[in-house]
């Protein structure tokens, strides 16, 4: 609502009806195209909190954060940010762990999962 413009309510999504969320996402883009510094500023906002509560990385101080993220202590990342001919904004991420090669070993060297009844 920061822009004056109100798109969603407290509705669930899984009740609207197609021409809702069509309607819902034609809205989206207009504002995406009339105001892309805002989006552009939105997801930031979205993937500064995914940094540091998902993967324990201190955008701010550009380091990591002394808790560890969901994946275990992060020790670098490398990020790329881009917008889409679209206008949609996206990112790319590689993530360093510390020792990652003792985490997967012990991911992988629980009981193998039965998939379609072959292992």
């Amino acid at each position: 609502m920061l822009i004056n413009e109100e798109i969603d309510d407290d509705a669930p999504v899984e009740d609207l009806s197609d021409l809702e969320c069509a309607e819902r996402a034609i809205k989206r883009r207009e504002i995406q195209i009339q105001f892309p510094g805002f989006c552009a500023g939105n997801y930031e906002m979205i993937l500064n909190i995914l940094l540091e509560e998902v993967i324990g990385w201190g955008k701010r101080e550009d380091r990591p954060m002394e808790k560890e993220g969901l994946f275990g202590m992060c020790e670098a990342i490398c990020l790329a940010l881009e917008e889409q001919g679209r206008k949609t904004h996206h990112g790319h991420m590689t993530i360093w762990i510390k020792n990652f090669r003792a985490l997967r070993k012990k991911i992988y060297k629980k009981k193998k999962i039965r998939r379609n009844g072959k292992l």
